[in-house]
């Protein structure tokens, strides 16, 4: 029985211990709030009134660090619910094609828009720099980066790129860097048939502050099949006289070309011709002479002959 009596003064004691600690801290802490304090705020920033022949940079702050003087319960709200202002670019510095924010404009703008429990003290602008640049466009073309494996016997045919070329936007300084762009890096695996891909423009790392007037292109390929054919033809003679005619062996030598199946029936032997010098003759220590091939039809994609060499007498 005595120990139970004595648990609950224990237990009594102890709550009014908590209670009376409770009500000093909060007169401490509420004390300590109302008094000022200075201390670094973050802002988020926007900005307006951008004129239509400039850009924003990309590396302007997205936020600013401001330094105030406030109350203790101040500067805590501005800590749970950011602060928002906004930057008019309406009236800037010019130099060079680049237009900056002085940081009179600066320090007047984030004022007028501090609540009024907030005092400014200062802006840290080393590490700001507020620019616009002139903008500036050009054109270039576009490379489509695509690597296609083909099926047997197939080939591509044609390869065109929609558009072809973009237009780029950005400083003078910016697009001197640029003469063409490309696509990313595609592979496309058994190819035996048309190919119509939309591809994303490859920006490189180092364009901070280039704009592109479309971020896509189509690639289209055309694949066509081919095949083969082997040609007989009669050697001829450049270089011939009345004093100087050879006789090869053998007359005829075989060749083979390559074509689209459809250019095939386009072809002929008279498309060929396969001939020898004779005045290497005259000079050359060998037996043989080296066979020479010219192809007059822009449809024969290659062709190569079955013997490189012929013998040959005088006659």
């Amino acid at each position: 029985m005595e120990k139970k009596i004595f648990k609950n003064i224990n237990s009594r004691k102890l709550k009014y211990f908590l209670i009376s600690l409770t009500i000093s801290f909060s007169v401490w802490f509420f004390g300590r709030l109302s008094e000022v304090y200075q201390s670094d705020i973050q802002l988020k920033v926007a900005y307006t009134e951008v004129p239509s022949n400039l850009f924003s940079a990309i590396n302007n702050p997205k936020t600013l660090i401001v330094k105030v003087r406030a109350k203790g319960f101040a500067l805590m709200r501005s800590q749970i619910n950011k602060y928002h202002i906004t930057l008019s670019m309406g009236n800037l510095e010019s130099k060079s094609g680049i237009y900056h924010m002085s940081t009179e404009n600066l320090i007047n703008q984030i004022k007028s828009q501090l609540p009024p429990h907030l005092e400014f003290l200062s802006v840290n602008t080393s590490d700001i720099n507020i620019s616009l640049f002139e903008l500036k466009s050009k054109k270039i073309p576009v490379n489509a980066m695509v690597n296609y494996g083909l099926m047997p016997d197939y080939i591509i045919d044609q390869i065109s790129v929609e558009p072809d070329s973009i237009v780029i936007s950005g400083s003078e300084e910016e697009l001197k860097k640029y003469c063409s762009i490309n696509t990313v890096y595609t592979i496309l695996n058994k190819v035996n048939q048309n190919v119509s891909r939309e591809l994303k423009l490859e920006i490189p790392q180092d364009a901070f502050n280039l704009k592109l007037s479309q971020e896509t292109v189509t690639v289209n390929a055309t694949v066509e099949r081919f095949m083969d054919r082997l040609y007989e033809l009669d050697i001829d003679q450049i270089n011939s006289s009345d004093s100087l005619i050879l006789k090869t062996f053998p007359s005829r030598v075989q060749l083979v070309a390559y074509a689209l199946v459809k250019d095939l029936k386009e072809i002929s032997q008279s498309d060929f011709r396969v001939y020898v010098d004779a005045n290497k003759a005259l000079d050359n220590s060998s037996e043989v002479l080296e066979l020479h091939m010219e192809v007059n039809n822009p449809k024969i994609r290659s062709a190569f002959l079955l013997e490189k060499q012929v013998e040959y007498i005088l006659r």
